[in-house]
């Protein structure tokens, strides 16, 4: 519009006119109207400018704008977030819980990992639970989760809030707290609280399957990711359920028959799209002979990139037994080295308070 185009345009030629808390307040009411950074960016290289040279004078409230308008607009600024992280862990007494979400929030939907911010401020983000709005309570597990942290502490203690604060959660806000725990797959009584009970299943069939929300089919895009989502929590919880009727316990109840049904064909429908890297590793496979498939659907829906036979040509396979035998035992991975989805899924059952990567779990990301 001709006024924010004004406005940018004030803003990039004189951005000395506005006071430090001004220049946070103008930044988020551009970002509101844009959304999306692609049209002035311009804009978004004269903030990061000023907010990198201001950054020691901003508040709390000017920390978490200006991290929101990056992230939001989908403006890369690492050197800005870095400097953003350090900042917010040394006020972060100071910080309201909403203040605290935005950051982390703006964190995750960047994908930008910080160990030191995620786990300096867990210990405040769980102390200020029952504070939070619902839609902040979900998101901060969703940028944990997103991220890879499987902080077992936080997400047990926001099990229990969670669970309070169901009849208040959207479909979004369902969607978002289904996956985040099925990605970190934290284990405790306050976890099997929040879903064995139905309460979690029945919220999903009022507010997801609810027909004056969305098609149950899935047709309507903007409720693809949610479906997609629960359909990722509805594997965890058979899972889980199988693991508690070996034990003699209680299965968590499904969601309902025809929203299972929804949420597995959108999940199935969502093409694979093969990465170049993956083509060539697929073309050395052809090329050794071995008759491989590539994106082959499973039954719970997920895409495999390539799929070998189970017999190999004997040729090859004799090959490959002599150089796994010729490999020195320094060679294997150490428990120094192992995955980060390990490391995560060693402190999901630890029991311990402190945040853990658990990289490759948190490959959908939906807030």
């Amino acid at each position: 519009t001709p006024f924010l185009d004004a406005l940018v345009g004030r803003f990039c030629s004189q951005p000395d006119l506005f006071v430090t808390q001004g220049l946070s307040i103008t930044a988020w009411a551009i970002t509101t109207l844009e959304a999306d950074g692609a049209r002035h960016p311009h804009f978004y290289r004269v903030l990061e400018i000023e907010a990198t040279r201001r950054l020691a004078e901003f508040n709390q409230q000017s920390l978490s704008n200006i991290a929101w308008c990056f992230a939001t607009a989908n403006v890369h600024v690492p050197s800005l977030f870095k400097a953003i992280a350090n900042a917010t862990v040394a006020i972060q007494d100071e910080m309201l819980p909403q203040s605290l979400h935005n950051v982390l929030w703006a964190f995750a939907r960047q994908s930008y990992a910080h160990d030191r911010l995620f786990s300096s401020l867990m210990p405040r983000i769980i102390a200020n639970a029952n504070q939070m709005t619902p839609q902040s309570l979900v998101g901060t597990v969703w940028a944990y989760a997103a991220l890879g942290y499987s902080a077992p502490r936080l997400f047990r203690a926001f099990a229990i809030e969670a669970h309070r604060r169901l009849p208040e959660l959207s479909a979004q806000g369902l969607a978002n707290l289904g996956w985040a725990y099925a990605v970190v797959d934290v284990q405790g009584s306050e976890v099997d609280q929040l879903f064995e009970d139905g309460a979690f299943a029945e919220r999903c069939r009022i507010v997801i399957a609810d027909a004056k929300s969305f098609g149950v089919d899935g047709s309507r895009s903007k409720y693809k990711e949610h479906l997609r989502q629960l359909h990722q929590w509805e594997l965890w919880r058979r899972v889980r359920a199988s693991e508690a009727v070996q034990r003699g316990g209680r299965a968590w109840p499904p969601v309902s028959e025809e929203l299972r049904s929804a949420c597995a064909r959108v999940f199935a429908s969502t093409a694979g799209r093969p990465s170049q890297f993956q083509r060539q590793v697929l073309d050395g496979v052809l090329a050794l002979g071995i008759a491989a498939e590539e994106e082959v659907l499973t039954q719970e829906g997920y895409s495999l990139d390539i799929v070998l036979p189970h017999s190999l040509p004997a040729d090859l396979a004799d090959t490959l037994e002599r150089i796994e035998q010729s490999k020195p035992a320094a060679a294997h991975r150490s428990g120094e080295d192992a995955t980060a989805a390990t490391r995560g899924r060693k402190g999901s059952s630890d029991g311990g308070g402190d945040a853990y990567a658990c990289g490759e779990q948190a490959k959908e990301a939906g807030a």
